[in-house]
């Protein structure tokens, strides 16, 4: 979605301090950005996401990004198979600051299930890091606090497979929440909590 210039729905302000600067910024609600959407404010062709109330800007993806979320996506539909769905690279709201991108969400039931609006849980999120890996680090705690029982997290740099489990409330994390269970594969298979088979994490690098 593309920034335009243009003066923007009137809304009420969220001020918060930028870390290290102790100045203010405006942060946005959930509902403030999909009014900006609808009014054309933002447009749809340019990738942005809300992530607790900041409008990022998100990474051009390069061919293997682009590739290994085809294959995690694959991968997942087969681990889960019926009962679940998948969607891919589509905006998920987490909660009234937040609505990421994630590159895989796996989804319980089917499409039709949600005619009236866009799943609000996912089963399990997975985002793939080539050079976007200390911001998606970071959003494991915004899926925290969403309560989303997993995020996968495939790291390009080291072809490894970060796998995050049991949200938990934590202070000093970046969004008070964290996964306390963490586990970083670079071989072997990993079985998503509610899937009925496993997945070999060599497959979601190979080429």
């Amino acid at each position: 979605m593309r920034a335009r210039t243009v003066e923007h729905p009137a809304a009420s302000s969220i001020p918060s301090a930028r870390p290290g600067t102790g100045l203010a910024h405006r942060r946005f609600t959930r509902a403030e950005y999909e009014r900006m959407v609808e009014a054309g404010i933002l447009d749809a062709d340019e990738r942005v996401e809300l992530l607790d109330g900041e409008i990022v800007p998100m990474s051009p993806q390069g061919d293997r990004h682009v590739l290994v979320v085809y294959r995690v996506a694959k991968l997942l539909e087969a681990a889960f198979g019926r009962g679940f769905f998948i969607l891919t690279q589509s905006s998920h709201p987490l909660d009234d600051l937040s609505k990421p991108e994630p590159d895989v969400a796996v989804i319980r039931g089917a499409p039709e299930d949600y005619s009236g609006g866009r799943p609000r849980r996912a089963a399990l999120v997975a985002e793939v890091a080539e050079t976007t890996l200390a911001r998606d680090q970071l959003k494991a705690s915004l899926y925290a606090r969403a309560h989303v029982p997993e995020y996968w997290l495939a790291d390009l740099g080291r072809d490894e497979l970060i796998v995050h489990r049991a949200p938990r409330r934590s202070k000093p994390a970046s969004h008070g929440w964290v996964y306390s269970d963490v586990a970083t594969l670079a071989r072997g298979r990993v079985r998503p909590l509610d899937a009925r088979r496993s997945v070999a994490v060599a497959r979601v690098f190979e080429l």
